[in-house]
């Protein structure tokens, strides 16, 4: 019965150790991702709540060197909006389509992909693939010459 005891306390400090090593490696990757360009663009563009729009979800997008799989994409007459669901230290974000400045055809994992930058100066670069691109985000640019 000792035994018992003793392996069930060690399971649990395991368990428990694990579990908090894990939490504390979401949070520095977090921190360490919005450094790649979210985080600068959270200091221009921050969100307080989605806009009206059409809302496309499990979106592709890449901020900066960061590839970011799940992310929220609306598109309203404000600007186009993201949202990271799983990284804490993401806000969401609104950018105003007159931030949009440069526009440049590139690849994203091989496939065909238009990288936006944003800001004069440039604040960051945005990457998403041209499906999305041409849903969301080149009806809002159209006649900006963006």
């Amino acid at each position: 019965m000792e035994f018992a005891a003793a392996f069930f306390s060690f399971f649990v400090l395991v368990f428990g150790a694990i579990i908090v090593l894990l939490i504390g490696l979401l949070v520095l990757l977090s921190r360490l991702f919005a450094a790649g360009g979210w985080g600068a663009l959270a200091e221009h563009f921050r969100a307080e709540e989605q806009p009206e729009g059409a809302r496309l979800n499990m979106q592709q997008i890449m901020v900066g060197p960061v590839r970011y799989r799940g992310c929220v994409v609306a598109s309203s007459a404000r600007g186009l909006y993201l949202k990271m669901f799983i990284f804490p230290f993401h806000p969401p974000l609104l950018i105003p389509w007159y931030e949009f400045r440069h526009v440049e055809d590139t690849t994203l994992y091989w496939r065909r992909a238009k990288r936006l930058t944003i800001g004069d100066p440039p604040i960051a670069h945005l990457t998403v693939l041209n499906d999305l691109y041409e849903r969301a985000i080149q009806p809002n640019l159209v006649g900006r010459g963006a």
